[in-house]
């Protein structure tokens, strides 16, 4: 299963930077960066005019980010502390889309313009996701998902839940 989720999010990365590529003209304006962590962490901070996609993976520590060469100047990755952030200054025009690597995350801070989502299920126990600002989520947990808001932030929160019933075997 866990190939099978690596498999099409490198996929998933792959068409997009194809699609992001594009002419030679288009070429000079997008780009590309891979990040590599040393230790893990536990929270992510997410800030500014980003989408950050999230998948489990204990394996690898390596973020992949992708945008236009402004939007990816004017965004900073760093960690301290068992905290990961990632800030893009700007407020409008196009986001940077980030891919993050997680294991046993807890807590999900997002502000600003961002959206944070999870390509698969994350396998978090308890994730805490803090609502502060304009910013979405789209996150699916085999844990409990507590939802915290700023006071000066209004919610609308959608749960689905799903059913995972194995196949019949003939």
């Amino acid at each position: 299963m866990k190939k099978q989720i690596l498999a099409t999010l490198v996929l998933v990365i792959s068409v997009f930077a194809t699609a992001t590529a594009g002419s030679k003209g288009e070429t000079d304006c997008s780009s590309s960066n891979q990040i590599t962590l040393h230790t893990g962490f536990s929270k992510i901070i997410v800030d500014g005019n980003v989408d950050v996609v999230l998948f489990e993976d204990n394996s690898q520590l390596e973020i992949r980010t992708f945008g236009n060469n402004d939007a990816m100047a004017a965004t900073s990755i760093s960690q301290k502390d068992g905290v990961l952030t990632i800030t893009n200054n700007r407020t409008k025009g196009e986001k940077v889309l980030v891919y993050v690597p997680v294991n046993q995350l807890s807590i999900i801070e997002a502000k600003g313009n961002s959206k944070v989502s999870s390509a698969a299920v994350l396998l978090s126990q308890q994730l805490t996701l803090v609502v502060k600002g304009d910013c979405k989520f789209d996150i699916r947990s085999t844990g409990n998902i507590d939802v915290v808001q700023d006071a000066e932030v209004e919610m609308l929160v959608e749960k689905r839940l799903t059913s995972s019933k194995p196949a019949a075997q003939s």
